[in-house]
């Protein structure tokens, strides 16, 4: 269930923090609830939400929390992925996963 309006300026769906909590909403979720079905704390789903980055320890886990949530929510991994490095990451961190992630 794509909104038209998260898309961005070239049409492109943006699966980033407003979408996903927008998503959940639609799908009666809590956060509460998507914490038990993932097993991820509620307060790194907020986070991931929020796109605030700085409390993760390293890309490697956004990177997982992400695919969970995207799953969850019945959408593609994939496509959450690609659009959280292409907003806020300037390049896959694929190769150095031990890296602290940053917003920006």
């Amino acid at each position: 269930m794509e909104n038209p309006s998260d898309k961005n300026k070239i049409g492109i769906i943006d699966y980033t923090g407003r979408f996903l909590r927008q998503r959940r909403e639609q799908l009666k979720l809590t956060l509460a609830d998507v914490a038990f079905i993932t097993k991820i704390s509620s307060h790194y789903l907020a986070s991931i939400e929020n796109e605030e980055f700085k409390i993760f320890p390293a890309f490697i886990y956004l990177k997982g929390y992400l695919v969970s949530y995207s799953r969850c929510l019945g959408l593609d991994p994939k496509k959450v992925l690609d659009s959280y490095i292409k907003k806020f990451f300037s390049h896959p961190c694929t190769d150095d996963s031990s890296k602290p992630v940053t917003k920006g």
